[in-house]
């Protein structure tokens, strides 16, 4: 049902962020062209349907999250130094950080030279909190990098911070755009809230049990930059299994970068991730994914019947419930 207007979505990016700026416009299109599974840009257009749709404005809105999206990617490379993302070179990797730097910057100010055309001060200040919200949840988890001590609490407010805000934004703009009823606006937010945790917590589930191939990054990648996941945190409060993971964890030669070579490290993440499998930490994490989704469905329960509505439950299905 969404088909169409995401093909006008991918167009728009194209033509948008088609630059002249020969230093970067390799790095953007690069990036725009390794693909994505644009479910901002869909949170945008089906939260519309609630409202009186108008795709000349869905369109760019939708857009203008997305390149906010892949503006944070870019900088969150830089930050891990990341090799790939999507299964092929990050821009980081790929044209150095300072291009990267660059590209990140360029993307944030076409994203909000869109919005100033069509998006109202209410949606302009909801766009602004959300990238500050994004900034925040970056920082401290720059800061508890390598902390074992990390606790559910934290954990959840920076993936509420890095991921669940823009969820929220993108469906709450989508309704705005519409001239959706506030309460269903409202209700909208909070789907996107309780979505962005439960995928959030999805994906972080699947950096321990599928490999590169399907992830599009490398296994163990949060633990190769010290970030311990809600995985990490539940193996870490285990009776059998906690001491011995957080040996590991510490170890001069254990999950980060530090002494050792490559493939003493590589050894130290693979017995990680079997203790994290072994300890029942993705089961109790899973739990938790399907704790935020069932909010989420709550959210949408009472909101009126159509295709915006069978649209957000089928990607909250699809998000959670992930073999890949």
């Amino acid at each position: 049902m969404l088909a169409e207007s995401l093909r006008k979505v991918e167009a728009y990016l194209e033509e948008q962020l088609s630059t002249g700026h020969s230093l970067i416009s390799g790095a953007v299109m690069s990036l725009l062209r390794a693909g994505g599974k644009r479910i901002r840009p869909a949170l945008v257009l089906a939260s519309g349907m609630f409202g009186k749709a108008a795709p000349a404005k869905l369109v760019p809105v939708a857009s203008a999250i997305e390149i906010i999206h892949m503006a944070t990617l870019v900088h969150d490379d830089i930050i891990d130094d990341a090799d790939t993302r999507r299964g092929v070179q990050t821009v980081h990797a790929r044209y150095g950080a300072d291009v990267a730097v660059f590209t990140g910057d360029y993307l944030f100010t076409r994203a909000f030279h869109i919005l100033s055309e069509y998006a109202s001060h209410e949606m302009l200040s909801s766009v602004a909190r959300a990238v500050q919200e994004v900034c925040e949840g970056e920082i401290e988890q720059y800061e508890a990098r390598g902390n074992t001590a990390v606790s559910f609490g934290q954990y959840l407010r920076r993936i509420r911070q890095k991921t669940a805000m823009l969820f929220a934004l993108s469906c709450y703009a989508g309704a705005l755009v519409a001239e959706a009823p506030r309460g269903t606006a409202d209700a909208l937010r909070r789907f996107g809230l309780h979505l962005g945790i439960a995928f959030q917590i999805a994906d972080d589930i699947l950096d321990f049990s599928q490999d590169s191939a399907i992830t599009g990054k490398p296994a163990g990648h949060d633990l190769a930059c010290g970030v311990y996941t809600l995985p990490v945190i539940y193996a870490l409060g285990s009776n059998r299994w906690g001491s011995k993971l957080r040996d590991l964890l510490v170890a001069p030669n254990g999950s980060n970068s530090g002494p050792g070579n490559e493939q003493e490290r590589h050894e130290a993440r693979e017995r990680i991730i079997a203790i994290v499998r072994e300890s029942g930490a993705l089961q109790r994490a899973s739990q938790v994914a399907e704790r935020y989704a069932a909010r989420a469905r709550r959210c949408l329960a009472p909101l009126p019947d159509g295709a915006g509505k069978e649209i957000l439950a089928d990607i909250l299905a699809s998000a959670v419930h992930r073999a890949s």
